[in-house]
This record gives C-alpha cells, sequence and structure tokens, in this order.
C-alpha cells in the first residue's frame, strides 16, 4: 500500500515533470546557443538597415473597364 501510494505520486510527478522541463528544456538551451545565433544573426540584420531598401514598386494604374456601349 505505502509504495502504490507514493509510486502513484511519483508517476504524476514524473508525468508533469517531463512536460514542463520539456518546454524548459528547449528554452533553457536557446539562451546558451542563441547569444552565438543571436550575434550572427544581428550581425545581419544590422547591414540590413543600413543598406536603404529599395521603394516599394507602385502596382500600375488600374485600367478602368470601357464604358458600356448601350445596346439599340
Amino acid at each position: 500500500m505505502t509504495s502504490e501510494g507514493p509510486a502513484t505520486h511519483t508517476e504524476t510527478t514524473v508525468i508533469e515533470t517531463p512536460v514542463s522541463p520539456g518546454p524548459a528544456s528547449p528554452s533553457a538551451e536557446m539562451p546558451g546557443p542563441g547569444p552565438t545565433d543571436g550575434n550572427g544573426d544581428v550581425t545581419v540584420q544590422i547591414p540590413s538597415p543600413g543598406i536603404p531598401s529599395p521603394p516599394p514598386v507602385p502596382a500600375p494604374p488600374a485600367i478602368p473597364a470601357p464604358p458600356a456601349v448601350p445596346m439599340p
């Protein structure tokens, strides 16, 4: 009885524990490698703002439909 009691709690804790650490693990790892990749991305992003982005190409004016010819 006593063994089963803790076992049930242990399983419940184990089930919940993997769920929380699961998402946390990637997040925890992201900050580690993140700075390295982040710096790389930042370096790439820095030149982007510096380079003037080409002005958006204006859409061609919509051609008005020819006036409907009145039927005789």
